[in-house]
C-alpha cells in the first residue's frame, strides 16, 4: 500500500474510531478501491449529509434505509452492520426485540427481491414501525425507478442509495468479514450485553 493510502486509511480509521468505538473493517478496502486522496474526499463529501439525515431521521429510522438499500445490492456486510445498529436501538427503545435479528436480516439477500420486501414488510406492520414501512416504499420505488426526488426526505433516501452503492461494492468485492454497529450506540457495551442476553433467552424458549 503506497504511503498516500496508508495516510488515508490512518486517518479514515481514526475517524470512525472517534466516531463508532472503533473503525469498521472496510476502510482499507475503500481506500484501496477509491485510492488515498478520493477516499478521504469521498468521505467528506458523504459524511455529513449522512449525519445530517440520522439527526433528522433518527438512527433507527436511518439505520432502516441502510439495510434496505444493502439489501438490494446483495451486500451482507453492511446490512449486517447497519442491522446490529439498528437493532441496539430498537430494543434501547422499547425493552423488547425486533422479529428479525441482525443475522435473520441477512439471510434476507438469498432471497428475491420481493421476498425481501414481504418478510420486512412483516416485520414492520408486527411491530407498528409504519413511519419505516413508509420509508421502505419510498426506498424502494426510488432503486427502482428514475423519478426525480420530490422533496428533502426523497433527497436524502437517493443520498443513501448513492452512497451505499460505493460500500456495498467495497464490501461484496472484499467479502468483509462483519464486524460491529456502525454507530455510536457500538460504545454503549452495557446495551450491547443486554441486548444479547435477550436474544439468548429468546432463542432458549423457542
Amino acid at each position: 500500500m503506497s504511503l498516500g493510502k496508508r495516510f488515508a486509511t490512518a486517518i479514515l480509521r481514526m475517524l470512525t474510531g472517534i466516531l463508532w468505538g472503533e473503525p469498521p473493517l472496510l476502510i482499507e478496502t475503500i481506500v484501496e478501491h477509491l485510492g488515498g486522496f478520493r477516499a478521504l474526499r469521498w468521505f467528506a463529501k458523504n459524511l455529513p449529509p449522512y449525519e445530517s439525515t440520522m439527526k433528522l431521521l433518527g438512527p433507527r429510522r436511518t439505520h432502516l434505509l441502510c439495510i434496505e438499500a444493502s439489501l438490494l445490492n446483495g451486500c451482507a456486510y453492511c446490512v449486517h452492520a447497519h442491522a446490529y445498529a439498528f437493532q441496539l436501538y430498537y430494543f434501547g427503545e422499547r425493552k423488547s426485540l425486533f422479529p428479525l435479528d441482525e443475522h435473520a436480516m441477512v439471510a434476507l439477500r438469498d432471497g428475491t427481491d420481493a421476498e425481501v420486501r414481504e418478510k420486512l414488510h412483516a416485520a414492520l406492520e408486527e411491530t407498528t414501525l409504519t413511519q419505516e414501512l413508509a420509508d421502505f416504499n419510498e426506498l424502494w420505488a426510488m432503486k427502482f425507478s428514475n423519478a426525480e426526488a420530490r422533496d428533502d426526505l426523497h433527497h436524502r433516501i437517493r443520498h443513501i442509495l448513492s452512497m451505499f452503492e460505493t460500500l456495498n461494492y467495497c464490501g461484496i468485492d472484499a467479502q468483509t468479514p462483519f464486524d460491529h454497529a456502525h454507530d455510536p450506540i457500538n460504545k454503549d457495551a452495557a446495551l450491547k450485553l443486554r441486548y444479547a442476553e435477550a436474544r439468548l433467552a429468546s432463542a432458549a424458549v423457542r
